[in-house]
């Protein structure tokens, strides 16, 4: 009797560790999806600034571009399944970086910032929103799940004219 339940605790408890490291799989599986979506958003809507700004002066890419990302973004969003963090609204954000003073430390990942993001010649420009023809954004996700507080961050880079 006590070897019997021996096995049936082995089983039981390889059982469980299966499920854990299943759920664990499912929720990164969820967020790469999520985070591809961004991204393959924030590239068609920088496919539609370029021809919006095609020659056109007072309306420039990074402003098209901007105006676009943020009101899909601008206020975060959720992923189907996935739980926000305590106090937080939504389970995404995306933030578009302007400013080509901002480093790889302050962001967060590994972006090789600061660069010249509006081909001036330098990367010291404060707010490169009017003129940027690259254009860094970072898609962070925080969710709680049945394995605890998770996050992830993804770089993207968004190519102007």
């Amino acid at each position: 009797m006590v070897i019997l339940m021996v096995g049936v605790l082995a089983i039981t408890s390889s059982t469980l560790g299966i499920d854990a490291l299943r759920r664990r799989s499912h929720e990164s599986a969820n967020a790469n999806l999520a985070l591809r979506r961004v991204a393959e958003t924030l590239h068609a809507h920088a496919a539609l600034a370029r021809s919006q700004s095609d020659g056109d002066a007072a309306n420039t890419f990074s402003e098209a571009f901007l105006s676009l990302a943020e009101s899909d973004f601008g206020a975060g969003f959720d992923v189907p399944g996935m739980t926000p963090l305590p106090g937080q609204e939504t389970v995404g954000s995306v933030e578009l970086i302007t400013s080509e003073a901002q480093t790889d430390a302050t962001l967060g990942v590994l972006m090789g910032m600061p660069r010249d993001l509006n081909g001036d010649g330098d990367a010291s420009d404060l707010d490169v929103r009017e003129d940027a023809r690259l254009i860094p954004a970072v898609i962070r996700l925080a969710w709680r799940g049945p394995n605890g507080d998770m996050t992830s961050a993804q770089p993207v880079w968004v190519q102007g004219d």
